[in-house]
């Protein structure tokens, strides 16, 4: 399931309310009259020089506080089912370079997503001799809340964490995780329509609900029916944005597996794209098209790696679900 791509749009839309939750002090001293800026030009240009782990969500947002001074926040959430020791050097390393870059002091904050209970990463640190270097970050672990009090919550970003909690721990394609996860769901999606939220609030729960607790049409066409029995087709009105989404998605997978085949025939047929390339750096682009930023182990690997293996992977790159998948093969 990829994540990635929900909980951008819903930390954009819906800040207030993320931080409200997640740094209430933080929150109380953000002057909200005054529109945060989100500024995810500036984060590409460091993400380009700094290749420190993958499938990360990354926000850098600038805020106005009460007392005057402007803040800029890194916001970054680990959306892996395993924990990754190069979280933390990441942390580091984004922080110190928005310092260098941009001369602005940077508040780093970790929303960790996963459902590794042990691992909570809040520090990075080096040094020795007398000299020490490192960052300490807030660090937010969204197993820590309690579902009952989440589900009793007025606040809209509590139904955001109840999806992700659920979409993880029914993660699966076996029947009954689908089926549970279609109840779960169901009951979500009846939170979020029947609550007093705004329409814009409703419109972005209802897409991040639907795009990561992903289940079979059969299920998903039975759960919309039921629930525009229960509460009618006046609010069901809201829910309009699911086709929508999934019109606008099945074009862009169609778009890309178009690219996919045509790599394929010319894979098949021993035709590499670019001839200038070497197999390397065809690999390598087909990578980042098809799993995200390429970690830096799998660039050494890669490095290394003679031709034969280099085009085996090229193969694997459009059947396996993963980079480690690939390289590993």
């Amino acid at each position: 399931m990829e994540y990635d791509s929900p909980w951008k749009g819903v930390i954009e839309h819906m800040l207030f309310h993320c931080l409200k939750m997640i740094n209430a002090r933080l929150f109380r001293d953000i002057d909200w009259n005054v529109k945060p800026v989100f500024l995810d030009k500036e984060l590409k240009k460091i993400a380009r020089e700094n290749k420190v782990g993958d499938r990360y969500v990354d926000k850098l947002i600038k805020v106005k506080l009460k007392n005057g001074q402007t803040k800029w926040i890194l916001l970054h959430i680990e959306v892996q089912t395993d924990k990754d020791s190069l979280f933390p050097r990441r942390m580091f390393v984004y922080n110190y370079r928005i310092y260098d870059r941009f001369d602005e002091e940077v508040l780093s904050l970790a929303i960790l997503a996963d459902l590794e209970e042990a691992w909570r990463p809040n520090r990075f640190e080096y040094g020795g001799y007398g000299s020490k270097m490192g960052l300490k970050y807030k660090v937010v672990k969204l197993t820590d809340y309690d579902e009952d009090k989440l589900e009793k919550s007025k606040n809209p970003f509590a139904v955001v964490i109840l999806a992700h909690l659920h979409a993880k721990k029914n993660a699966g394609e076996d029947e009954d995780r689908q089926v549970t996860r279609a109840k779960a769901k169901k009951r979500l999606l009846r939170m979020a329509l029947t609550r007093r939220y705004t329409r814009e609030q409703i419109r972005h729960l209802t897409l991040f609900i639907d795009w990561v607790m992903n289940v079979p049409e059969d299920l998903d066409n039975k759960l919309k029916e039921e629930l525009h029995n229960e509460i009618g087709e006046k609010t069901m009105q809201y829910i309009t944005g699911w086709e929508r989404r999934a019109k606008i998605e099945g074009k862009r997978e169609g778009k890309r597996e178009g690219k996919r085949e045509g790599k394929r025939e010319g894979l098949r047929e021993g035709k590499l794209e670019g001839k200038r390339e070497s197999h390397r750096e065809i690999f390598l682009n087909l990578a980042r098209d098809r799993f995200g930023e390429v970690p830096d182990w799998a660039l050494r690997r890669a490095k290394d790696a003679d031709e034969q293996q280099i085009y085996h992977w090229i193969r694997q790159t459009f059947d396996k679900h993963s980079l480690e998948e690939v390289m590993a093969s």
